[in-house]
């Protein structure tokens, strides 16, 4: 997603039915830099056939709202990780620093897929 402008990350938990994901209005780049919005927001569905069930949380707008980042790290939302991926360690969430819980599970957790989507205005 290197270069890319908004874009929707979407992620489907591992033995559960559970959905993850986020949604940043920045662009991604190599930078290794925090940056500030309130338009970004990770969402949760407890199970991907229920729409009831989906919780969303949106960026409180501090400067550590997406890290725009190394090699070594995808999408990453959150100075507390709040939502993250690691090339050698997967998708985890430390703690909610930048935005609500929305009870994305906590530390690593496997996962079965994941996209990563760019959004385009028309």
């Amino acid at each position: 997603c290197d270069n890319k402008g908004a874009t929707i990350v979407i992620v489907k938990i591992a033995n559960s039915e559970q959905i993850v994901g986020g949604y940043n209005s920045l662009y991604w780049n190599l930078s290794s830099a925090w940056k500030s919005t309130r338009d970004s927001f990770i969402f949760s569905f407890a199970n991907k056939d229920n729409l009831q069930s989906a919780k969303v949380g949106y960026s409180n707008g501090d400067e550590s709202s997406i890290y725009s980042g190394n090699i070594n790290y995808g999408p990453l939302f959150g100075g507390g990780n709040d939502l993250g991926l690691s090339v050698n360690n997967g998708w985890y969430r430390n703690y909610s620093n930048s935005y609500p819980d929305v009870d994305i599970p906590l530390n690593q957790f496997k996962t079965d897929d994941y996209e990563v989507f760019q959004v385009v205005k028309k």
